[in-house]
């Protein structure tokens, strides 16, 4: 959901972490009780000293994701610092930081969260705590508030956010303001919103990951502002200064679970759209037993021709009108294996050893018929790590990449095992793909000089490759790079 940093500014964040926060609750045993500024100064110096003070004494000891290594886990909109800072110290108690002259953008509004931190004693953060504040000579006037509700639990310490498109879809979303609700009754309120529309979600027990991003686990809570009760996130728009009231939202319990535990659920939600709607591909991050905290389904309608998405989170369920990440909208077969099952064959292939070897090993599952053939699918592999692969449009499971299993890590490395699923056959030999990448590349740039790679497919001995012209206009697999020299656009 947030914008991924580079590894030169997590010093930058590192040092706002250590200064920019809000004034929470005191009750809880370890939160942040001051910070100077405070939430909604205007007018902050660019090269200002910041201090944050904690109700016990820090452990800087601890490591979070992000900033890598750091002992305070942050969130940070937008994350345009420019510079360093001269200097970062702790007061004698070790229960304020200070930053000294943290170099910051002109005229620009900061939304900044602690997520966690632990104390010496061993509490975590009773709650987060958020800030928003600006260099800029004046913040704007606008507010968002409502209610959060979460059954059969408190909804204090989530943490809702306004987002400039739907984080549910496939746009890139960003939290322009945000506020972490303060006590049980659930009720928010959020200052300094700039005049524009937004998507309000709600998230409880949440964390940012290696690449700044927002993301949910087993015991995390999941909502957003939906006012007819459609499952489609729907948007609020503010115009400057103005109060808007009643955005209303309840959190569900976000767990894992396999792809086909929700499944009946999403089907029955899906034919209650188009009673012709008919399931096209799903895809989850997938943990090594196959279970996912987070799945996508594609759906079909042939007689409305229409595409639509569903979202599961644990007990949370959103639509999304977004067509399917892949072309093609055959229908799934109704006996395809569950992910848990396949997950294991993956792991005996060779998945349980690249775990192992890569530490840092992550995966997503996806269960489709990819359309190699389009030019956006290819403009897309193109931008990705790992190499994706298709067994002549047979339905695959993959971890990271669809059509087939991939396992990768932060460095590039990547395993590749495509699994029949239906059968649970193994169709391509688990491999990095590095070895014939090089001689894939000279034969498809004797059909377009300019060709590059973004598909490698094998076929039991021989190696189906597609090619995609740099140019943007011409593709073709191996075979057809033999036969003639390119595609006409046309």
């Amino acid at each position: 959901m947030c914008t991924r940093f580079n590894s030169p500014r997590f010093l930058f964040i590192l040092t706002l972490s250590s200064v920019l926060l809000i004034t929470t609750l005191s009750f809880a045993q370890f939160s942040v009780v001051s910070s100077v500024p405070v939430n909604g100064t205007a007018g902050v110096d660019t090269a200002a000293t910041f201090s944050i003070t904690f109700s016990n004494t820090v452990d800087t000891s601890a490591h979070f994701p992000f900033p890598e290594d750091f002992f305070i886990n942050l969130l940070l909109y937008p994350d345009s610092l420019i510079g360093s800072p001269d200097s970062i110290t702790m007061s004698p108690d070790l229960k304020t930081v200070y930053i000294h002259n943290l170099h910051l953008a002109e005229n620009t509004q900061y939304l900044f969260v602690v997520v966690n931190a632990v104390s010496q004693g061993g509490d975590s953060l009773d709650m987060p705590a958020s800030l928003v504040f600006s260099t800029g000579s004046s913040l704007p006037t606008g507010q968002v508030s409502g209610t959060v509700s979460y059954p059969g639990n408190t909804p204090a310490g989530a943490m809702v956010g306004l987002f400039d498109a739907n984080p549910f879809s496939e746009e890139e979303s960003d939290p322009k303001v945000g506020i972490v609700v303060p006590a049980p009754d659930g009720n928010y309120t959020i200052d300094y919103v700039p005049a524009g529309t937004y998507w309000v979600v709600g998230i409880k027990d949440f964390y940012v990951d290696r690449w700044g991003e927002i993301e949910i686990r087993d015991g995390s809570a999941l909502g957003s502002y939906d006012a007819n009760n459609d499952l489609m996130p729907d948007s609020v728009t503010v115009s400057t200064g103005s109060q808007v009231s009643g955005i209303d939202i309840s959190l569900s319990k976000v767990f894992s679970q396999t792809a086909r535990d929700p499944f009946p659920m999403v089907e029955a939600s899906a034919q209650s759209w188009a009673s012709d709607a008919a399931a096209i591909g799903l895809g989850g991050d997938l943990d090594e037993t196959g279970n996912s905290l987070f799945w996508q389904y594609g759906f079909y309608s042939p007689s409305l021709m229409e595409e639509r998405t569903w979202i599961i989170a644990g007990n949370f369920m959103a639509i999304t009108p977004t067509a399917w990440e892949e072309n093609d909208t055959t229908a799934l077969p109704l006996n395809w294996l569950n992910s848990d099952t396949v997950m294991t064959i993956a792991e005996a292939a060779g998945g349980s050893n690249f775990r192992q070897q890569y530490s840092d090993a992550d995966s997503y599952g996806f269960l489709g018929y990819p359309d190699f053939t389009s030019k956006e699918n290819a403009k897309r592999i193109e931008t990705l790590p790992a190499i994706r692969l298709n067994i002549k449009r047979k339905i695959s499971i993959t971890h990271a990449l669809p059509a087939g299993f991939n396992y990768s890590d932060t460095s590039g490395h990547s395993l590749n095992i495509v699994i029949d699923a239906v059968t649970g056959e193994i169709l391509n030999t688990p491999t990095t793909a590095a070895p014939a990448a090089q001689n894939a590349l000279a034969v498809a740039q004797i059909w377009a000089s300019d060709a590059k790679l973004y598909a490698v497919v094998e076929l039991r001995v021989l190696f189906s490759l597609t090619g995609f012209s740099a140019d943007g206009c011409h593709a073709g697999t191996i075979p057809d790079v033999l036969r003639r020299s390119g595609l006409d656009c046309t």
